[in-house]
């Protein structure tokens, strides 16, 4: 990607991840003290997405022929079917941390059985 196509990620990013920091976290009540949520989460996200948008195969040229899906050769540079992707990537690790997160709480409060 080109340099100002990063600087408006970067933009978009801080600004989202402001928004959900100092708004969004007092309209949905959610209990967040450093804010983790709001920057990491909310931040990256905006950025994975918008990457999909913006990825410029003249400024990396191995996105345009690394990627082989059915023995034809796809291109990774920006547009809505790598936004899709982006998406699907995005949607895959929600999944995966939600489903961590609820298998280490699980195995956090069950009892050690030690007297």
């Amino acid at each position: 990607m080109s340099i100002p196509a990063a600087f408006c990620i970067g933009l978009a990013a801080a600004w989202s991840a402001y928004f959900a920091v100092s708004k969004l976290k007092h309209v949905l009540n959610y209990d967040d003290s450093l804010d983790v949520f709001g920057v990491h989460c909310v931040g990256s996200v905006t950025g994975m997405l918008m990457l999909g948008f913006l990825a410029n195969a003249a400024v990396n040229p191995a996105i345009a022929t690394t990627f082989m899906k059915g023995g034809a050769v796809v291109s990774l540079a920006g547009g809505s079917a790598q936004f899709i992707n982006q998406l699907i990537g995005v949607g895959f690790t929600r999944r995966w941390a939600s489903s961590a997160r609820s298998s280490f709480s699980r195995s956090w409060m069950r009892p050690s059985g030690c007297a």
